[in-house]
């Protein structure tokens, strides 16, 4: 239900219950109102804020892997133009593995 006046709209909770006190002549009922405005709010705030910052987190697993993939190649460059025959047993080498090996963007 929303109210509205001069103010910002409210959100209210209406809740309402049969009391049975055995007595079938009369009915009683218990309404109970709640302003939830707040809360509502609360709770948007929170999830933009989760969203944000899932959004966040992408982008930086997406930078490091990046970041990962530029350090291959330069290793790999560097290795390929000191000496050919090194980077071979570099690349080979079970216990060092190789640079393609490394994580890369497409390991995210």
């Amino acid at each position: 239900m929303d109210l509205k006046g001069g103010a910002a709209p409210r959100r209210l909770v209406l809740n309402a219950q049969k009391l049975d006190y055995g007595d079938t002549e009369q009915v009683r009922l218990l309404l109970t109102i709640s302003d939830v405005t707040e809360a509502r709010i609360s709770e948007k705030l929170k999830d933009d804020l989760l969203r944000e910052k899932a959004i966040l987190l992408q982008e930086l697993q997406h930078r490091v892997a990046n970041s990962l993939q530029i350090i291959a190649s330069v290793h790999a460059e560097r290795a390929v133009g000191c000496n050919p025959r090194r980077y071979e047993a570099i690349s080979t080498t079970p216990t060092t593995g190789s640079c393609r090996s490394r994580p890369s963007s497409s390991s995210w």
